[in-house]
């Protein structure tokens, strides 16, 4: 007799066994007959099978808020883990590794179906039958300077042998990055040193710039700010390499930060000598970083004035030379009363394209050109992401 059958899941051996039944007489070697004990003792003959059982764990992880999203630093996040089993036997004693990421804090973890147990990283759920699934829920907040967040999962061991060929093999993890979007507050200023705005001239004046990260929550880190020159002999400045100002030339300086902390800020200081009467304005251009800064300026960020008065008055003639126009007490040549061009106020008409703005920098120029200046906020590198709305603050007529 020959007997087909099918190998049972989820038990580790069977047994075959042959039995006298029925006979008349008993059998005076003792064998017995077959029960419901599956007792082998007094069989006529019995062989035991061992069966290898092969369950699954398919695992994988998903954010929850989807493959192309970019959150940022204090944002809460979510991802799910999951373990299908695709095998013919039941998973049994399945421990996954499930580390938080880096730059999450504040972890929570909410087992789901056949969730199980979650504990210092190590995930054990319970017994995931054939075709079913066990889920893990995580959440937390996501922290700042952290570029990129790590979702992974390990399968660490199984009581119930694998089928690599069907789920995710023992040792190699599965995993999602996501990439994080660094904020930072910058906000820059540019004064004249305490307060001194107006000098004379051969009198040393100086001028700051500082920039600072007072909100954070990121590092600004690779922080440039851009400053426009008016034309002045013999700027110096402490910045070292660190910026390209030009002594005594007029234009644009580049001022490489580098990084900056949340609530962190540094300055630079410009000083120069004038040698003739005149204003001076130094503008701030851009102040921008590797983060996306909420309140990034448009056009000018900040201004500041320096007036240059000449050292001593203006002499107010001399009677004895008649000779000279202009002077009072010379009624016989009392001088052409017409003020001479480029009187300070307006750049002479018909200059033939020669520079003649009143040492206006070039900024200005432009700006007077169109009468007004409009600077917009929240509209910079976040607009992408949805932080903060373009919002015109100021227009302000040239004077």
């Amino acid at each position: 007799m020959t007997a087909k059958g099918i190998v049972p899941a989820d038990q580790e051996k069977t047994l075959y066994r042959v039995c006298v039944t029925g006979a008349d007489i008993p059998d005076p070697r003792g064998y017995g007959p077959c029960d419901d004990s599956n007792k082998t003792e007094g069989h006529v003959a019995v062989n035991e099978l061992n069966v290898v059982q092969l369950a699954a764990a398919n695992l994988t992880v998903t954010p929850d808020a989807g493959t192309g999203s970019r959150p940022l630093p204090g944002q809460k996040v979510s991802w799910t883990v999951k373990t299908t089993n695709p095998g013919v036997s039941k998973a049994q004693g399945l421990e996954i590794e499930v580390p938080v990421p880096a730059g999450v804090g504040d972890p929570e973890a909410t087992p789901g179906s056949n969730g199980g147990t979650y504990e210092d990283g190590l995930w054990k759920p319970a017994d995931v039958p054939i075709g079913g699934q066990a889920v893990l829920k995580l959440t937390g907040t996501v922290l700042p300077d952290h570029d990129e967040l790590d979702y992974r999962a390990t399968v660490k061991e199984s009581k119930t042998p694998l089928d690599e060929s069907k789920g995710s093999k023992i040792g190699v993890p599965v995993e999602h990055k996501v990439t994080v979007q660094q904020v930072a507050g910058l906000d820059v200023s540019i004064a004249a040193v305490d307060g001194k705005n107006a000098v004379k001239v051969g009198e040393q004046a100086k001028v700051k710039v500082t920039v600072a990260n007072k909100e954070g929550p990121s590092t600004a880190r690779n922080t440039v700010v851009e400053v426009d020159l008016p034309q002045v002999n013999g700027l110096t400045h402490d910045g070292g390499t660190d910026f390209n100002g030009e002594p005594g030339g007029e234009g644009f300086g580049t001022w490489k930060v580098g990084d900056l902390k949340s609530g962190e800020e540094k300055s630079l200081t410009l000083t120069f000598t004038p040698e003739e009467a005149k204003d001076l304005r130094f503008d701030v251009l851009a102040a921008r970083s590797d983060a996306a800064n909420p309140q990034e300026c448009q056009d000018i960020c900040g201004s500041t004035s320096v007036k240059v008065t000449a050292d001593e008055p203006d002499d107010p003639g001399n009677p004895d030379d008649p000779g000279k126009p202009g002077d009072p007490g010379t009624p016989d040549n009392p001088g052409d009363p017409t003020p001479p061009p480029g009187d300070g106020q307006n750049p002479p008409a018909g200059d033939g394209g020669k520079k003649d703005d009143g040492d206006q920098s070039l900024v200005d120029q432009v700006l007077a050109s169109t009468g007004s200046n409009a600077l917009w906020w929240g509209g910079g590198a976040l607009g992408a992401a949805g932080i903060g709305a373009a919002l015109m603050i100021a227009s302000r007529r040239r004077r």
